[in-house]
């Protein structure tokens, strides 16, 4: 099963106001996918508008992601300059 298929029923669910099936349908997908950002970003949001106090973890673990992520692309575009994108220049 594809984290899609737990992410866009969440969306739907979180659109209609049903906000504790949209979370879980979000956990769904994180299980998954770990670093599956959207549902990350989502997720965080639903639990930030109930007063979830787990919202910090998440902020951190979605910045680490995000800079891991921005990494692999500059990591992959130094390698395509130089003709290998499997190695970065550095």
């Amino acid at each position: 099963m594809q984290p899609e298929s737990y992410f866009n029923p969440g969306f739907a669910l979180s659109r209609k106001g049903d906000t504790s099936k949209a979370i879980e349908y979000y956990q769904k997908a994180l299980k998954l996918k770990p670093d599956y950002y959207q549902a990350h970003t989502n997720l965080e949001r639903l639990l930030a508008e109930n007063g979830k106090s787990e919202c910090i973890g998440r902020f951190l673990l979605m910045s680490q992601i995000w800079v891991d992520r921005r990494q692999q692309m500059c990591d992959f575009s130094a390698g395509t300059r130089t003709g290998n994108p499997d190695k970065s220049n550095g």
